[in-house]
């Protein structure tokens, strides 16, 4: 029980914030819910589009991991839930803010954090201490991913000058670079660095919120 609490606890926080900076037009609580589940739809091809290539690159390399990571993970991740975001968003009649891009992105990205923390939960040997370490490294780091594709598909449906497969692309390369420093095997010293990537994206997340809340 406790390590289930555990996974779905920091997708609540998370989620709870930026409703909170929403709060001044919120979204309705039934479309919340159905991006929180095509979020978790998503899982489904990108699960298969990796099971598909991820064999073919041996992590025992920095090029081999970079390919995976970058060409295999992030892109099958990240564009899932820019197919599915993009889809949901175009038939949604709530959508009439550049910030509600960030808002139902968040709910696409966590609930694809929040099945992927239950899997590897309840499919790990040390179930707690897994989902202790995912709450502090995996869910943050698919927040901020969609709060950064977010903030560009919600500025691009209102204003030309942006761009929303920027994106995508930008997503892709935090995912990218978060997971190539983590999972990379030639130098563990570098898995320290996929903190800082983090720590860059968070504060790239933070700035461009503060700009997209002040958009008319």
């Amino acid at each position: 029980m406790y390590p289930a609490l555990v996974a779905i606890l920091p997708a609540i926080i998370i989620g709870g914030w930026i409703l909170y900076l929403d709060r001044f037009e919120q979204e309705p609580a039934s479309y919340l819910l159905r991006a929180f589940g095509w979020g978790c739809f998503s899982t489904i091809p990108a699960f298969l589009f990796e099971r598909t290539f991820s064999g073919f690159f041996d992590t025992d390399s920095l090029l081999g991991s970079a390919a995976l990571c970058f060409g295999v993970i992030a892109v099958a991740e990240e564009g899932s839930k820019y197919i599915l975001l993009n889809r949901f968003l175009k038939t949604n009649p709530h959508f009439d803010h550049p910030f509600d891009g960030v808002v139902y992105s968040v709910m696409v990205g966590l609930g694809f954090a929040t099945l992927e923390n239950l899997l590897y939960v309840f499919g790990g040997e040390s179930s707690y201490n897994i989902a202790i370490s995912r709450a502090f490294t995996a869910v943050p780091a698919h927040a901020i991913f969609a709060i950064l594709m977010g903030i560009h598909i919600g500025l691009s449906h209102f204003d030309r000058r942006y761009n929303a497969f920027a994106g995508l692309l930008l997503a892709v390369f935090f995912h990218g670079a978060y997971d190539f420093f983590l999972m990379q095997n030639v130098y563990p010293g570098l898995q320290l660095v996929s903190f800082l990537v983090l720590i860059w994206g968070g504060r790239l997340s933070l700035r461009l919120i503060k700009i997209t809340r002040q958009q008319v």
